[in-house]
């Protein structure tokens, strides 16, 4: 039996009423797989409000959780791994990039499934440093809608240091099909107090590999190599597109 993905243990029971690509997306079948798109607008507070939070995004720049930048059109590209960790959970990493003018940003994050409160942990940034809770459900239009929980730092292993309401943000993305090729995203970012002051919304499409990943790709413990997954339809596509 393949392994399944955080997202199928969570919504599992309302899988079937997910839109087509947006399940593909959170329930792959395959090791690893690419989407490009462009973020058609990336924001952020104007006014005292983005005075306070922008040293957060700084930083969340530096650990790659946030982004400080703003922009319209801006290239982006995620890449998504399905794994089996050596202590035998099923792990899926979400890679962003988003290309700006002056400089890529990246936005790492790698999640598993605990059985204790049926919810996804997500390890955020480059080294995983922030521990947060991920809620995913099903819209009525077939959706994925998720939404963050309780946070943590975790600078000592296993050791958790709970955040405190004031210092945690919390996130809510949305997931659409927008057509037969098309994803669509929106992702906003909320603080209690001080409301909406990040965000990004667009459209990305599945990619064929990068050479590095191609070489990469490979089937993992239960796992099926991309190269025998029911991917190539959706890559033409995408390929017909480019040209």
């Amino acid at each position: 039996m393949p392994a399944r993905s955080p997202f199928e243990e969570v919504v599992e029971n309302d899988l079937p009423r997910v839109a087509p690509l947006v399940r593909k997306h959170f329930a792959p079948r395959c090791a690893i797989q690419r989407y490009e798109g462009v973020m058609t607008r990336v924001w952020r507070s104007p006014g005292v409000r983005g005075w306070i939070t922008a040293p957060f995004l700084w930083i969340g720049s530096w650990m790659q959780t946030l982004i400080p930048e703003t922009g319209a059109a801006i290239p982006f590209a995620i890449v998504n791994r399905l794994f089996v960790n050596p202590d035998g959970t099923t792990r899926m990493s979400f890679e962003r990039t988003f290309l700006f003018p002056n400089r890529p940003r990246h936005f790492k994050a790698t999640m598993h499934y605990s059985e204790k409160g049926r919810v996804i942990l997500d390890a955020l940034g480059r080294a995983g440093l922030l521990l947060v809770e991920v809620h995913p459900s099903v819209s009525a239009e077939g959706n994925m809608i998720i939404r963050s929980g309780r946070q943590w730092l975790t600078p000592f292993g296993p050791i958790r240091i709970r955040l405190p309401w004031f210092l945690a943000a919390h996130a809510r993305i949305c997931e659409w099909q927008e057509d037969e090729v098309r994803l669509g995203i929106r992702v906003t970012i909320s603080h209690a107090l001080l409301g909406p002051f990040f965000g990004y919304e667009g459209h990305f499409a599945e990619a064929p590999l990068e050479k590095h990943e191609s070489d990469y790709a490979r089937p993992v413990g239960p796992l099926l190599s991309p190269f025998v997954c029911d991917r190539a339809p959706a890559c033409e596509k995408t390929a017909a597109r480019r040209s």
